[in-house]
């Protein structure tokens, strides 16, 4: 079974959209191969260049920020030293590279967390109540790129959560979280959580956006 990663941005150089694919043909055998598609193009290509050696879990979410996509990502465990990090991809240069996740959650092998942009810097969210207390807050990186720059934001209060659907205008605003079936309302200030009316049948997601005249389907678009 084949396991796959997408990611999404936009190159500015160029003034494209791309569409990012990793692909592991062989469980969580590295690197995986990598392949581009471009809005102006409207075709897919393999890339030359070697992907990242470590392993990203079968769809997971990705970020778009500095002009790069970001996953998280982990050693295979049959390498031995375990570690988790992000792994980026530069949309410019078509190149990888990695940078460390806090000290506090490198080492966790049942870790399950998902990157997001909080403020306009990015992020680190659970996805699990995981035993660890590390592993239930909300991390950012205060300057991109540098690893010491991780500041944990706040704790998530609610036991059992399974993940962080996605943040209101700020950090310092509610934040909604999906336990079993429902929605809850966080208050990371307060400490408090509501109980939110609403019923989830299945998993649901809230993503950032930015308004843009770009057409996605070539055929509508408007020659220069």
């Amino acid at each position: 079974m084949l396991i796959q990663s997408v990611g999404f941005g936009y190159e500015p150089m160029t003034d494209d959209y791309k569409l990012v694919r990793l692909v592991y043909p062989d469980n969580e055998c590295v690197p995986p191969l990598v392949e581009i598609y471009t809005l102006r193009t409207g075709i897919w290509r393999c890339i030359t260049a070697p992907g990242p050696p470590y392993f990203i879990r079968d769809w997971s979410s990705s970020v778009f920020v500095n002009g790069a996509l970001h996953w998280p990502a982990n050693t295979p465990l049959w390498q031995g030293a375990f570690r988790n990090v992000i792994v980026w991809f530069n949309m410019k240069d078509e190149a990888f590279g990695e940078v460390g996740m806090p000290k506090s959650l490198q080492g966790l092998e049942d870790l399950n967390v998902s990157v997001a942009l909080v403020d306009g810097l990015l992020a680190l969210v659970p996805r699990n109540s995981c035993g660890n207390e590390a592993s239930q807050a909300v991390w950012v990186m205060k300057e991109y790129g540098t690893e010491e720059s991780w500041s944990k934001l706040f704790d998530i209060r609610i036991g059992g959560f399974e993940r962080v659907i996605g943040f209101t205008k700020t950090s310092s605003d509610d934040v909604l979280v999906q336990k079993a079936q429902r929605l809850f309302s966080f208050g990371p200030i307060s400490r408090e959580y509501l109980d939110l009316p609403i019923h989830v049948t299945e998993d649901i997601y809230l993503d950032t956006y930015v308004e843009s005249l770009v057409l996605l389907n070539a055929a509508d678009r408007v020659p220069w």
